[in-house]
C-alpha cells in the first residue's frame, strides 16, 4: 500500500503523496527489534512502507557506519529500538551526531524510541532519554519516546506499546499522513 491523499498538496521535506514512508530501525539487541517490528505493523499498516534496520555493532565501523547514517538522514521515521535506558555507547553517540548533521533543515522527521524493559521513572527523567531529545532536536526530528507495558496483554486489536511523551510532536508535524487515527480520518 502507498500513502495517498489527493487533497494535500506536497509539503518540502516530506514524502510525497504516493511515495512509501522511509523508516530506519536501529537496535541494542535482538529482543529490541521486535518492538520495533510491532510499531511499523500498527502504524505503516497502512502505507507502503520502505525500511532497513542496523545492530548497533554494524554501525561500529566507518565505512558501513557512514553509508548508515546518510541512508538513516533520508527516512522519514528513525526507530530506536532498545532494551532499557543506559547510555548509548560512545561510537552510537557518535553516529547519531553524524545522522543529526546530514540532515536536511527542511527535512521533517520523527525519532522514535522504544524500551524492551520498563523505564524507572524518576523525577528528573532518564539521561538517556534527555540526550536522545536533544539528538532529535538537533536533527530537526520530533521525538517520541515510549516503552512497551511490563505485563504482557492478550492481543485484543490494541497496540502493546504505551506512549511516554517528553514534549509533544511541533504543530507542523503531518500526523495524518503517518496515522491515519491521529488526523481524524
Amino acid at each position: 500500500m502507498r500513502i495517498s491523499s489527493p487533497e494535500a498538496a506536497p509539503v518540502p521535506g516530506h514524502p510525497a503523496a504516493g511515495q512509501p514512508v522511509k523508516i530506519c530501525v536501529v537496535f541494542d539487541e535482538e529482543a529490541s527489534v521486535g518492538n520495533a517490528e510491532v510499531l511499523i505493523k500498527h502504524v505503516a499498516s497502512n502505507f507502503g512502507c520502505e525500511s532497513q534496520s542496523y545492530h548497533f555493532d554494524e554501525l561500529d565501523h566507518p565505512v558501513p557506519g557512514t553509508a548508515a547514517a546518510r541512508f538513516a538522514s533520508a527516512t522519514d521515521i528513525l526507530v530506536l529500538a532498545l532494551g532499557d535506558d543506559r547510555m548509548l555507547p560512545v561510537h552510537m553517540q557518535y553516529w547519531l551526531g553524524l545522522l543529526a548533521g546530514l540532515r536536511a533543515k527542511s527535512q521533517r522527521g520523527a525519532l522514535v524510541v522504544l524500551f524492551s524493559q520498563a523505564v524507572a521513572a524518576s523525577g528528573g527523567g532518564s539521561p538517556l532519554v534527555e540526550y536522545l531529545a536533544s539528538v532529535a532536536a538537533l536533527g530537526g526530528l520530533d521525538f517520541i519516546p515510549q516503552q512497551r507495558n511490563v505485563a504482557p496483554r492478550p492481543a485484543t486489536g490494541h497496540s502493546l506499546l504505551r506512549p511516554r511523551p517528553i514534549r509533544l510532536p511541533s504543530p507542523g508535524f503531518p500526523a495524518r499522513e503517518y496515522c491515519p487515527a491521529a488526523g481524524g480520518s
